[in-house]
């Protein structure tokens, strides 16, 4: 498991050595990336920021708060019916933002959710919402001005004994499917992290960032979030 640890480290060291010097100029015209989700969304947001110098100590360290840094918005959705009603949010935020502007760039949304409700033992709810939410996603696909990324939500760790990781999996599975069909672009973190959700840092976090020390924990954590904004910027230049 040692080994498996300094692995992971050592490709957490190149990757963001790559994404340091690759991620800003990716990005640079993108018209606005927005990160929809809970505690999970909020650490990925800080580590972008973080990888592009943007992260400041003003920025909140709290639950339900919704931040924006320029064209980097961040949407607090706990719960999936927060999820399905913070995306229409910033669709209507995004058009008014874009209102004029020509790009050839599409905008992107990254979304996650699912601890809240499999948590909350509201698998049902969690599952209820996704056809509203897949419409969504679909509808705004097709006028052809944004992109979403959509990663399931990673399991619980081991000793959260109170915690479902099998049901995360399911409602995850179901997820993919409705968003994939929907036209978003998966990337399915449940079964990459399966083997390794003992490595959270704080809390059930995998990737931990504190904006007023600017600190960031968590090898795997980081490597995840890696793989979420080099598919982002796999199609960044080709959209």
């Amino acid at each position: 498991m040692q080994k498996i640890k300094l692995l992971l480290g050592r490709i957490g060291q190149v990757c963001l050595v790559f994404f340091r010097s690759q991620l800003g100029f990716c990005i640079e015209s993108v018209p606005a990336i927005s990160i929809i989700g809970d505690s999970h969304s909020r650490h990925t947001y800080y580590y972008l920021l973080y990888l592009l110098n943007r992260l400041n100590a003003n920025m909140p360290f709290k639950l339900m708060e919704n931040w924006r840094a320029d064209k980097f918005r961040f949407y607090w959705a706990g719960y999936m019916r927060d999820m399905t009603t913070g995306f229409q949010n910033e669709i209507n935020e995004l058009k008014r933002i874009l209102h004029n502007k020509t790009t050839p760039k599409k905008s992107v949304i990254m979304m996650s959710s699912a601890h809240w409700d499999i948590s909350r033992k509201n698998s049902v709810g969690f599952l209820q919402q996704l056809p509203k939410l897949a419409t969504l996603v679909s509808d705004v696909i097709n006028e052809g001005k944004v992109r979403v990324l959509w990663w399931a939500a990673p399991p619980f760790p081991n000793r959260m004994t109170d915690r479902n990781t099998y049901i995360i999996q399911a409602v995850n599975k179901v997820a993919i499917y409705w968003l994939k069909a929907a036209g978003a672009e998966v990337i399915d973190s449940v079964s990459m992290m399966q083997s390794v959700n003992e490595f959270n840092v704080c809390g059930n976090h995998y990737l931990c960032v504190t904006p007023s020390d600017k600190n960031v924990t968590g090898e795997f954590g980081q490597v995840l979030a890696d793989i979420l904004f080099a598919k982002m910027c796999y199609r960044a230049h080709a959209v």
